[in-house]
């Protein structure tokens, strides 16, 4: 039987310690709001040192999720469980078009509420990928999220 899309999605993003890792970084407070299958809202973010999910709009989100099931069956399979894995896997996903982020707020929200943070923790063999794929700059980071919230 096929596993409902926000059960899969919760079971990964709770069971895996690298999401845990991550977002721990973000200030109290603040969501991620996930778009599943494009119709379905849900907000993620820590609280009382646990990832939560849930099945509503997030409040005052700084990025949004587009997930397509694919991706998160694919993400689900993974079997290693490391920030640097995670992000890179995520990273394939948003190549692929099954992952897409869209930046709600100011590009400065990124550096204060622990995104930046997210990032470094995942380590120089995450940041070398990025740089493999032409990110090599916080400014390009910066560029490529504009850039990808004039389509959205």
């Amino acid at each position: 039987m096929r596993q409902n899309i926000f059960t899969l999605t919760q079971d990964f993003l709770k069971s895996k310690q690298s999401c845990n890792h991550a977002l721990k970084h973000l200030k109290k407070g603040t969501e991620i709001a996930i778009l599943l299958e494009g119709r379905m809202p849900c907000a993620l973010f820590f609280e009382e040192n646990s990832v939560k999910f849930e099945k509503r709009p997030a409040r005052s989100p700084d990025l949004t999720f587009f997930v397509y099931p694919e991706a998160v069956r694919r993400l689900s399979q993974l079997e290693g469980d490391n920030m640097t894995e995670l992000g890179i896997e995520i990273t394939r996903e948003m190549a692929l078009g099954t992952i897409e982020l869209k930046v709600n707020g100011p590009i400065s929200h990124l550096l204060t509420k622990g995104y930046y943070k997210i990032l470094i923790e995942a380590g120089p063999d995450f940041l070398n990928y990025l740089k493999d794929m032409g990110v090599e700059s916080w400014g390009r980071i910066s560029e490529l999220m504009h850039a990808e919230n004039k389509d959205k």
